[in-house]
């Protein structure tokens, strides 16, 4: 049934995927990596696993297990700190930071989270279905505008990934672990690549428009008995590319070029603009399969995204490999509010929570990797994304009358990495 319905280029939709389906899959695809998706797992709950896959226009989803059996970045900052009535700071007392690599422990789930994951995979399918009408009819996705003779180009490689965000017990805290057990937060990473091949400089381009969207709501449990959280405080994204067939991460001096990365590091802004703008002269080719293009005029790719980001400070950390010196790399710090006194003989209280940091977070970032002499590498690239990682904070009490204040706070962060391969453009004349 799998090789029927990829011969008709449906969207094949595969919920807790049996080892024999992904590897019809992958031959199918002629792709072997997709084979990696598997995971020899079996679980009695719908989107334990999933993969989707639109045949039509090699627009790939993923869902990253709930019950993953690889082991994730885990790593947990115990800090506390006090303050008394006539300090005008708090002071930091202790500070421990231990960093693991643990087998998430399993969940059990309720029908509302899994209707959240749900969700995440009905927006990607309700994205592609209808993709060849949006090619027909001129209508191009949001963001990303292309003169006409390059329509083809809008057939992008499309890859989606969704991450569950989950934690054990944060250490010490009853009522938020107690409110949090079995809840977990999606979040969402969509890729729209296009990849380019110029003749006349013999390079590859592989623009890349990204997406990161998730809400933190459904662990954020709001303060109460002394406690707070859990807040989202940080994301954090690494990304390089190397050579699919090696593993070998390309260098600048191997020739991998980054260019146009966006947005800029900002502070104290509302609005966050992640832009970029590019063209190519001369033949140039496209995506696998497609023509070969000789533009006068010129190839224009262009992508312009605002997102509304109050109380975050975000800083490019483009490059700061000094041995590769072309990572795409990201930083987000939401603000984090401290307790305080508020009044002569009165408590302390927990500081306000942000807005962002118990509810959606939504941003993008572009870049494009140039390749030069692309050829010798012939089984083509891959993205290998270091880094995603997630910081959320929960906070309690130890002391608190009218003449001084301390807490402890539990910092913990989940991070995953892993490949996927990108089409190689059209080479050949």
């Amino acid at each position: 049934m799998l090789n029927e319905a990829y011969e008709c280029r449906a969207i094949l939709a595969i919920d807790q995927p049996k080892e024999l389906q992904i590897l019809q899959l992958a031959f199918k695809m002629q792709d072997p990596s997709f084979e990696t998706g598997y995971s020899n797992e079996t679980h009695d709950v719908p989107y334990a696993e999933f993969l989707a896959y639109n045949s039509k226009f090699k627009k790939q989803y993923e869902m990253t297990s709930f019950f993953e059996d690889d082991p994730v970045e885990v790593g947990t900052l115990q800090v506390s700190m006090e303050q008394d009535a006539e300090s005008e700071f708090p002071m930091v007392i202790d500070s421990t930071l231990i960093v693991e690599n643990i087998i998430i422990e399993e969940q059990e789930l309720s029908p509302y989270v899994i209707g959240l994951h749900a969700d995440e995979i009905s927006k990607w399918m309700n994205t592609y279905a209808n993709g060849q009408e949006l090619l027909r009819s001129g209508v191009f996705p949001s963001g990303i505008t292309k003169n006409a003779t390059l329509q083809s180009i809008l057939e992008a490689q499309v890859k989606t990934v969704t991450h569950s965000v989950s934690f054990g017990d944060f250490d010490g805290f009853k009522k938020l672990n107690s409110d949090i057990k079995g809840r977990t937060a999606p979040f969402t990473l969509n890729y729209n690549i296009y990849g380019v091949y110029s003749f006349k400089e013999d390079a590859d381009y592989y623009l890349i428009d990204q997406e990161i969207l998730g809400n933190s709501s459904n662990l954020w449990r709001g303060t109460g008995d002394g406690e707070k959280g859990a807040c989202l405080i940080a994301v954090e994204y690494d990304a390089i590319l190397r050579d699919y067939a090696t593993d070998k991460p390309l260098s600048l001096k191997d020739g991998c070029i980054l260019l146009r990365p966006s947005p800029e590091t900002t502070s104290g802004t509302q609005t966050v603009t992640t832009s970029c703008e590019f063209s190519l002269n001369g033949l140039i080719g496209l995506a696998p399969g497609g023509p070969s293009l000789s533009v006068g005029g010129g190839v224009n790719w262009g992508t312009s995204h605002s997102v509304n980001l109050p109380d975050v400070k975000v800083t490019s950390n483009i490059m700061d490999d000094a041995t590769l010196q072309n990572n795409a790399k990201w930083r987000y710090d939401i603000q984090y509010n401290d307790p305080d006194f508020k009044g002569f003989f009165k408590k302390a209280a927990f500081g306000d929570a942000t807005t962002i940091s118990t509810s959606a977070f939504h941003t993008y970032h572009s870049w494009i990797w140039k390749v030069e002499n692309p050829k010798r590498y012939r089984s083509g690239f891959e993205v290998q994304v270091r880094r995603i990682r997630f910081e959320y904070k929960a906070e309690r009490f130890t002391t608190n009358n009218v003449f001084e204040w301390a807490t402890k706070f539990s910092t913990k962060y989940i991070g995953w990495s892993g490949p996927f391969r990108l089409d190689a453009p059209n080479r050949a004349l």
